[in-house]
């Protein structure tokens, strides 16, 4: 850790004053008086009208309010540069024996080498909020390095920075323009996420799990199979009702009846949703175990809950359907695919008390934590791989 040098008594007591000033009330009140005295002097001099009346010189007046501007202005930049100085960095603690992790950078087309941790830093600040619990940055550590080392296994090829084919990643100089005045803050608690599960992985039958995440659930996780074609024995559905924190966890989104007839192929008529006609069926007639829908029809026609949401941009796949004048009201719960941890529901967790371990064991079942250095199928490729390095 690096510890700021002692500073002079004279900076000491200007620096407390300044942050007796970071009060937002005590701002917002001298800020208010300083911009309106300085608004009704430009105001009268714009008008030709003079100061000297008051007492004040023009020249007074000029520097009085330079000066109130400079203060608006300059105390609350001031007062984060200092207070942020005062701050203790935890750094990153960067393995030298890590493998290097091969990032392709899909907005530049570029590759980037980077050490591990330093990777799942980026990963952690760019897939889950800063300001969430410590003990759910760390799950989250886990499943991003897990998530990582488990592709690495099975393909030496560069990993994406692209949610939508494997992990989203944030560079830190794109970190600083995200937090700006909260950088070191922010760095500092996921850099103590990252730094207190260094190296270690989840892992079931002594291999790294798919250790898919999302952000929020219905109240439910899902079953692999029910969302992708295989069943993975520690991918269950497992309740997790603490998910209404989220404010994704419900939401409605209203589509006109015509895009939806054009992005569903629908053969059914629009008219026949205006009150013309009969309104046709529109029901799920499977759900999963985690209450999302599998199959819904609308009229004559089939469709899985995963084409609706997709081709309708919706937040989940379970959801309901209204239809008021010429729209349709999809209203979502949870956000995401649904398989393996809910990011809300980690944090909610974690606000009770629960552990990194005790978060991650309860959403993806049976699993182990170990470092992936003494995962004993993976040893003969890290030997290959330090080997060539």
């Amino acid at each position: 850790m690096h510890k700021p040098a002692q500073k002079p008594k004279q900076y000491m007591l200007m620096l407390q004053r300044l942050r007796e000033r970071r009060s937002a009330k005590l701002m917002t009140r001298r800020g208010g008086i300083a911009a309106k005295g300085t608004s009704e002097y430009m105001h009268n001099l714009a008008a030709g009208k003079h100061t000297h009346n008051k007492g004040i010189s023009f020249k007074a007046a000029i520097i009085i309010a330079v000066a109130s501007i400079t203060l608006i202005i300059g105390i609350p930049a001031l007062t984060i540069m200092l207070t942020e100085a005062d701050i203790e960095h935890i750094q990153l603690e960067i393995d030298p024996d890590a493998f290097v992790v091969q990032l392709h950078r899909s907005k530049t087309d570029t590759i980037e080498n980077l050490p591990l941790e330093q990777y799942i830093r980026g990963v952690i600040a760019a897939e889950m909020p800063a300001d969430f619990q410590l003990e759910a940055l760390k799950a989250q550590a886990l499943a991003a390095r897990t998530y990582f080392i488990n592709k690495w296994s099975r393909n030496t090829g560069p990993i994406s920075d692209d949610y939508r084919i494997d992990q989203a990643y944030l560079s830190d100089a794109e970190l600083k323009l995200r937090w700006g005045g909260t950088y070191i803050e922010n760095s500092n608690k996921i850099n103590q996420a990252i730094n207190e599960t260094q190296g270690m992985i989840l892992t079931y039958n002594n291999a790294p799990i798919e250790a898919f995440f999302f952000s929020t659930s219905n109240g439910y996780t899902e079953n692999s199979e029910d969302v992708w074609s295989s069943e993975i024995p520690y991918l269950r559905s497992v309740e997790s009702p603490w998910d209404t924190i989220s404010p994704k966890f419900q939401e409605t989104k209203i589509i006109p009846i015509s895009e939806v007839h054009d992005k569903l192929l629908l053969t059914v008529p629009v008219t026949a949703w205006s009150g013309q006609d009969s309104i046709p069926r529109m029901a799920a007639i499977k759900r999963s175990n985690g209450k999302r829908i599998i199959e819904m029809v609308i009229g004559d026609q089939k469709f899985t809950g995963r084409e609706i949401r997709e081709k309708l941009g919706l937040n989940s796949t379970h959801f309901t359907v209204a239809i008021k004048n010429n729209d349709m009201h999809f209203t979502t719960f949870g956000y995401g695919h649904g398989v393996g941890m809910s990011q809300w529901g980690a944090e909610a967790m974690a606000r009770d008390g629960k552990t990194a371990t005790q978060i991650t064991k309860y959403f993806y079942q049976g699993v182990d934590i170990q470092p992936y250095t003494e995962v004993s199928s993976l040893k003969l490729k890290l030997q290959q791989t330090f080997a060539s390095n």
